[in-house]
């Protein structure tokens, strides 16, 4: 369900805790009505405060499924992929298990890594979270 609410935040922090807060929130009570969570991440700068944030956090990391909106067209492990970004700032400390991460193969090449991703999500009948930044890194929008 999209919701079409905005909400302004005093500055990046405040939405930072908030996005990380809601997100748990959503993750603890998909986990207890169907045993999984599915979220799916995004690359750029005004998410990295709630990645550190979630780093942080509690939950039942075991039930966690990781997905990517977009990835950039880089080797395996280079500094401005996005996933690289996002092992580095949370998923690096091990909580979720490595089979439970769905990143976007890119070293493939851009279609073979988008055939091979479609496969992957086209097997998800239904996200739990999905968020991207809109226009400007200081508007982030929430979709659930």
């Amino acid at each position: 369900m999209l919701k079409d609410n905005l909400f302004v935040f005093e500055n990046i922090d405040k939405l930072s805790k908030q996005l990380a807060s809601d997100i748990i929130q959503i993750a603890d009570s998909s986990i207890k009505s169907n045993n999984i969570f599915k979220i799916v991440l995004t690359g750029g700068t005004s998410i990295t405060n709630t990645y550190k944030i979630l780093r942080d956090s509690k939950s039942d990391w075991e039930k966690w499924h990781i997905y990517l909106s977009d990835e950039r067209c880089f080797p395996n492990g280079h500094k401005d992929r996005n996933d690289q970004m996002i092992k580095e700032l949370w998923l690096n400390n091990g909580k979720i298990p490595k089979n439970n991460i769905h990143f976007i193969n890119t070293e493939l090449g851009l279609f073979e890594a988008i055939d091979e991703y479609s496969v992957i999500v086209k097997k998800i009948d239904k996200f739990d979270v999905v968020y991207h930044p809109k226009t400007s890194d200081n508007f982030l929008k929430f979709l659930i």
